[in-house]
């Protein structure tokens, strides 16, 4: 009965190592290119897409915090662009690191409660 598994290794065990190696290959990935993955999903997002105006401006402001700094000073002259102005405004200061983290909990979050296609 025993040389019946000889050689086999069980379900569990193959599941639990690949499971181990997505969490190793996540973990060597930079924060850089854990965000850029991110914000890739979250252009071709049709789910996302549908959220309400303010969780949409909230994502451009931590989105453009991490990849521009902080907001300029003037406003756009185009007001149907203030709200995304003022959610950029709104993390003045916030670290380049801060803003990705932040921007791919936020999108962590929506996933859940907007869910995504396919599920």
């Amino acid at each position: 009965q025993r040389s019946s598994l000889k050689g086999s290794q069980p379900f569990l065990a193959r599941s639990s190592l690949h499971i181990w190696r997505a969490h190793q290959e996540a973990m060597d990935m930079s924060l850089e290119d854990q965000f850029q993955g991110v914000a890739e999903f979250v252009r071709t997002w049709e789910e996302g897409k549908k959220a309400p105006a303010d969780v949409l401006a909230k994502v451009y402001g931590l989105f453009k915090q991490a990849t521009a700094g902080d907001a300029p000073d003037a406003a756009p002259e185009d007001k149907s662009k203030k709200a995304n102005y003022e959610s950029w405004l709104e993390n003045k200061g916030m670290s380049k690191d801060e803003a990705m983290t932040k921007y791919m909990q936020l999108i962590e979050e929506k996933k859940k409660e907007y869910g995504v296609g396919g599920e």
